[in-house]
């Protein structure tokens, strides 16, 4: 009998492609979710971000603006506007995917 001490070359090619096939399967996924993770990171503080400025713009002198701030490294364009009794504010920017992203807050100005 013939003693076989290590693997034939079928067995390495069998584990070589699962392998492969592994990382062509996780390198996407770990790519897509990095980037769901800033798209969401970034919704977070620019939420914050137009809520100080709701808020700073409710006890200010409350009329109708528009305007551009730079915010962790990107540009928001901040809209403030009345609809009936309330303010309107949206912050709108272009998100890590390179789509445009709107986020709105209402407020009642201070009397």
């Amino acid at each position: 009998m013939k003693s076989n001490k290590g693997f034939s070359f079928i067995e390495i090619m069998v584990a070589a492609s699962l392998l492969t096939m592994l990382a062509v399967l996780f390198i996407p996924i770990g790519t897509t979710i990095r980037m769901e993770r800033q798209v969401l990171k970034d919704k977070r503080i620019f939420a914050l971000s137009l809520h100080d400025e709701l808020l700073h713009f409710l006890t200010e002198s409350p009329e109708p603006q528009l305007y551009k701030r730079k915010t962790n490294g990107k540009i928001l364009t901040f809209q403030f506007k009345q609809e009936h009794a309330y303010w309107k504010g949206c912050a709108s920017w272009k998100n890590a995917k390179h789509k445009e992203e709107t986020l709105c807050l209402y407020g009642i100005p201070q009397k």
